[in-house]
């Protein structure tokens, strides 16, 4: 086997599942490490991590070259942990917005918010909701919705929301 083979495919392999579902190659990498070990979200990296080491396996895959099982490991990692986080947190959020009874809502879905996240130190808002005038936004790593600024919300509401409620800059 072709250690440097075997290197390049993988490296080929995660470039473009980073780009894919990222935007950018250094996001997958920021986005583990912004997250507790215990959090919801290890249960998802871990757990796809298991899956993919099985699947990458000699034993399960056995036509699969030996210089692309570690091409095939992350793509299979990569691509699991993202669509079952993204499909619990879009749950999540919908539960939440429905409970809320907000009087407006935006949203963002999972895949956008992962392209968009993170950015410099913008916050960027993966879904919004005001109430009773109260802007709030939606927090991944809390799961739950977090109020929201006046100085902040003035800047990422659509101005007809700030109008509305007459929220202006302090």
């Amino acid at each position: 086997m072709s250690y440097f083979a075997a290197s390049l495919f993988f490296f080929f392999a995660y470039v473009v599942c980073a780009i894919l579902l990222c935007g950018d190659l250094t996001a997958p990498l920021s986005d583990i490490a912004g997250h507790d070990l215990n959090s919801v979200w290890m249960l998802f990296f871990f757990g796809s991590l298991l899956v993919a080491a099985f699947v990458a396996s000699p034993l399960i895959t056995r036509g699969v070259l030996p210089e692309f099982r570690p091409a095939l490991f992350i793509v299979v990692w990569m691509c699991l942990s993202a669509t079952s986080a993204g499909i619990y947190a879009t749950r999540q959020l919908d539960t939440a917005i429905t409970d809320f009874h907000a009087d407006k809502v935006i949203q963002n879905s999972f895949f956008e918010s992962l392209h968009e996240v993170p950015r410099e130190f913008n916050l960027y808002v993966h879904a919004a909701v005001m109430k009773d005038c109260h802007p709030y936004y939606w927090s991944y790593r809390w799961l739950t919705f977090i109020p929201l600024d006046t100085d902040i919300a003035v800047n990422v509401l659509p101005q007809e929301w700030l109008d509305a409620c007459k929220i202006k800059r302090t």
